[in-house]
């Protein structure tokens, strides 16, 4: 919502400086992002499937917050180490095949609402309909 009430304010201006500005305060909020995700932990799954298992418990804990050895931090450790144990042992044509546990049909739910979204959303209107109220002057875009 900021980002479109920026571009309608600079859509006034017949300079350069309608479409530089904008672009411009997009890149404030990326430097600040790459600079904050320094002290940004690793995620505890990753950690865990790296076999870094006092760390990944580490940062579990501090999301929970709960102690280090408590039994809620050991048991979410277990659960991700399970996870991903599970995840190793499954195969890739159980996604093509309709067991009992519904691959197929999760990964054809998952999929097709991920596609709907994209397609009848917000951004087929955002970024199909022509916008004829912009006043542009033929100086802000150069040839």
């Amino acid at each position: 919502m900021v980002s479109y009430w920026v571009d309608l304010g600079f859509s006034f201006i017949d300079s350069s400086v309608s479409w530089r500005v904008p672009i411009a305060l997009q890149c404030v909020f990326a430097i600040l992002l790459i600079v904050m995700l320094l002290w940004l932990p690793e995620s505890p799954r990753w950690l865990i499937s790296k076999g870094h298992m006092v760390e990944g418990q580490r940062v579990v804990a501090a999301l929970d917050p709960a102690p280090f050895d408590s039994e809620e931090v050991i048991v979410q450790v277990k659960v991700i180490h399970d996870a991903l144990e599970g995840q190793l042992r499954a195969r890739k044509r159980d996604l093509i095949t309709n067991g009992p546990s519904q691959h197929f049909r999760r990964m054809l739910l998952g999929s097709s609402s991920q596609f709907f979204q994209q397609v009848g959303g917000c951004n087929a209107v955002i970024c199909a309909s022509p916008c004829p109220s912009r006043r542009r002057s033929s100086s802000a875009f150069p040839n």
